[in-house]
């Protein structure tokens, strides 16, 4: 069964990702992601401090970590709600049906 363009447009708008459900897992998700991507970087620099000699000292690279893991945060966020809008509208157009 195929739908129109305004039922698909209503749809795009309506997308289950937009649910607080939703919302409160993906967030959950990429905060997980994100925080292991800090604790991991600044191991990094803890078992290897001579790679950052005269680039970085560990506050400075804990700030850049940080504003990585803020851009990560929000990158995965961004990524998984297109990703479910997308397959949602996939689903609706029927073009999982056999």
């Amino acid at each position: 069964m195929k739908i129109t363009k305004k039922q698909l447009r209503k749809l795009i708008r309506e997308s289950i990702a937009d649910t607080t459900g939703y919302q409160d897992l993906i967030e959950r998700a990429a905060v997980q992601l994100s925080d292991n991507f800090y604790e991991d970087m600044m191991t990094l620099f803890k078992e290897e401090p001579e790679a950052f000699e005269g680039r970085s000292s560990l506050m400075e690279w804990e700030e850049q970590v940080v504003y990585a893991q803020q851009d990560l945060d929000t990158t995965i966020v961004s990524a998984v709600e297109k990703a479910i809008q997308q397959i949602e509208m996939r689903l609706h157009d029927g073009q999982y049906s056999r």
